[in-house]
């Protein structure tokens, strides 16, 4: 079962049982927001992702499905937007697609659908302008790097601060940095965001996503930034 929950202004939670589900909630979302070679594809499958996730995790030497290898997601709302307009995204079962490609169905998981009911009580407005985190209700150590990423779309401050806090590190470690993110899996236009919340939640980011310490020396002023601006955007 998922919940939502407001943690932050335009900024909402969704909370998952098991990350299982909350891995097929955002799946489709957060591949075509952010995934290195999918990024952008409107009609967007399960099948697709879980065929790259087969291809690209075997290169990255990871024996992990997809759903229980990532335990935190974000994206802005947009995003939901844009592919709930297009025309393959929502309009159900097609009998001519699946004649053409029966490997392609399910689009989908149920859990997605439950994810949309929870953002009807929110206007369209609310959506655009607001961002949405996901996590399952144990993975507590994931929170702080994923509303890092929610800051970083909704607070022109945070964001102001981090940019000015990744100019000043030094370019042998801004490279290796991008280097290890996009070898993760990451789209190279989400590269700053992606080092801003490493850095800033670098102690509670999930143990062996980049197994090195060569960032160990340059997460002070980014962590300052986060812990500063936050007890500035929380709901009292």
């Amino acid at each position: 079962m998922l919940t939502k929950i407001k943690v932050a202004d335009r900024i909402w939670a969704i909370y998952s049982d098991n990350q299982d589900e909350i891995g097929k909630a955002f799946v489709r979302f957060q591949e075509y927001y952010e995934n290195k070679d999918l990024k952008g594809t409107k009609n967007i499958t399960v099948k697709m992702i879980e065929d790259w996730w087969r291809e690209d995790s075997a290169v990255c030497n990871i024996d992990e499905p997809y759903y229980t290898f990532w335990e935190g997601f974000n994206l802005p709302g947009k995003v939901i937007l844009t592919l709930m307009s297009t025309s393959e995204f929502r309009s159900g079962f097609s009998l001519w697609d699946w004649f053409v490609e029966p490997s392609n169905y399910p689009r989908w998981h149920k859990e997605e659908d439950q994810f949309i009911d929870l953002l009807q009580d929110l206007t369209v407005d609310e959506i655009i302008d607001g961002y949405f985190i996901g996590m399952w209700k144990d993975s507590t150590e994931v929170f702080d790097h994923e509303l890092a990423h929610a800051l970083y779309a909704t607070n022109p401050a945070y964001k102001a601060a981090q940019v000015v806090n990744l100019s000043k590190l030094p370019n042998d470690i801004y490279d290796k940095l991008r280097i290890d993110l996009i070898e993760s899996g990451y789209h190279p236009s989400v590269v700053h965001d992606e080092a801003q919340a490493y850095l800033s939640t670098y102690t509670s980011t999930l143990p062996g996503t980049f197994e090195t310490h060569d960032y160990d020396a340059f997460t002070a002023p980014f962590e300052e930034t986060f812990s500063r601006i936050l007890l500035s955007s929380t709901p009292s």
